[in-house]
């Protein structure tokens, strides 16, 4: 593909916003336009909802079949509402219970000359020079969990670039930062950028968002040929993603 391909697709793949009327209720609708066949609409477990149309529908179209869709919609974002309840804002104080690769640990709190996280036994230990700063305190915890993300995902991605090799002649990029709504993205190019808030989910769930974005380094959208691959590379994918999908990560 042209460097001036290249820069149609961007444009091209530019997202819509769309606002689906239903009863009483509005449901905002990301749209994307990209090469396939049919509309296709995801529910993300954040409850923001995307579609991804075909290049020559215009927007009137989507808009019809998002509103046909309508009842189903509502029925995922009911679904996650049961997953989602709403938790107290974080203190960061001792007694509170946070997860790592799918298991709560317990934070302790402590003063001390520095600041660091070790993980013994079913707690988390914290200790800072500065107990009293809830600002403090969240960025060493979040400091540990992003590079504990980086060495555990970065192994677990190496486990599956051998059983990919011969398939892509891309060498991924990997990448690393917090992110709000997605697990995983791959880009044209091969760089693969993970949410180090994975690290809180179980193994299995891990394993199956790194093959999943790996596997876009063979085919580059969501088409039958990708699902495929996947489903040959990891049969219960399906259950994993489920799993995934009822975490909650906070």
């Amino acid at each position: 593909m042209s460097v001036s391909q290249r820069q149609l697709m961007v444009i091209i793949e530019s997202p819509k916003m769309i606002t689906v009327s239903y009863s009483n209720l509005q449901i905002p609708v990301t749209v994307w336009f990209e090469e396939r066949n049919r509309l296709r609409i995801t529910v993300q477990p954040d409850k923001s909802i995307v579609a991804k149309a075909p290049l020559d529908h215009s927007m009137e179209e989507v808009q019809a079949k998002l509103e046909k869709r309508a009842p189903w919609m509502i029925r995922q974002l009911e679904y996650f509402d049961q997953y989602h309840p709403v938790l107290p804002d974080r203190q960061y104080i001792s007694g509170e219970t946070y997860y790592y690769l799918g298991r709560q640990y317990r934070l302790k709190v402590t003063a001390g000359s520095e600041n660091a996280v070790k993980l013994i036994g079913k707690f988390f230990m914290l200790t800072t020079t500065q107990p009293e700063n809830l600002e403090r305190k969240q960025q060493i915890l979040q400091d540990w969990y992003t590079s504990h993300a980086r060495v555990f995902i970065q192994n677990r991605a190496m486990l599956f670039v051998d059983r990919l090799i011969g398939l892509s002649a891309k060498t991924p990029e990997i990448k690393y930062r917090r992110m709000n709504k997605r697990w995983g993205s791959c880009t044209p190019a091969g760089v693969i950028t993970f949410n180090t808030e994975l690290i809180k989910a179980p193994t299995h769930c891990i394993d199956y968002v790194v093959l999943h974005e790996l596997c876009h380094l063979v085919h580059e959208g969501h088409s039958a040929k990708f699902y495929h691959l996947l489903d040959v590379l990891m049969p219960d994918w399906k259950k994993r993603k489920e799993r995934l999908e009822k975490v909650i990560l906070t």
